[in-house]
């Protein structure tokens, strides 16, 4: 004979769920955070005139951009830091470090996603369509590092594809 099996409360077993989901976005979303700055740089140093058909953005504007991306990055990864030790402990609230992590992700996503108002050359269709395919990569990134939880993907991408589509707007319209 087994023991009965007395099933967990529904609160009880959305907690302990969305809880294993935030760690396993920790461990994809912290090497896809330390891999940003480094594509940043990457970014700038093709967009600054490395590639005069793609573009010559001020190396001002770039550092200054892959400066703030950093700069979240590291914020990101202090979080991430914040959040292992908040897991750890017994008053654990995984529905309040789960608006965090979209929150960051949601930052992170709009800020690389940002690079097509910095980037962007008017009139220059290779730069256009080389910034639009870089800010679908994020996006790819974005369901690959948070595939665990949907609703992350859905709102940290969600913003990235607003503030693209955001600067098609603003072009078609002048």
């Amino acid at each position: 004979m087994t023991a009965a099996t007395v099933p967990l409360p529904h609160d009880e077993f959305e907690r302990r769920v969305l809880s294993r989901q935030l760690a396993l976005l920790s461990v994809a979303a912290r090497s896809a955070v330390i891999g940003t700055p480094v594509w940043a740089a990457a970014v700038c140093w093709i967009m600054s005139g490395a590639f005069p058909a793609l573009g010559a953005t001020p190396l001002l504007t770039c550092l200054a951009w892959l400066g703030v991306v950093a700069g979240l990055s590291l914020a990101v990864l202090r979080l991430d830091a914040a959040y292992h030790r908040a897991a750890a402990s017994s008053t654990f609230e995984p529905l309040r470090w789960w608006w965090a992590n979209t929150a960051a992700f949601a930052s992170l996503s709009s800020l690389w996603a940002s690079m097509i108002w910095v980037f962007w050359a008017s009139g220059n269709p290779v730069n256009q369509l080389t910034l639009a395919v870089l800010v679908f990569c994020g996006i790819t990134n974005g369901v690959v590092s948070r595939v665990y939880k949907f609703e992350t993907f859905l709102i940290g991408s969600g913003v990235a594809a607003l503030v693209l589509w955001a600067k098609f707007a603003t072009e078609a319209s002048e």
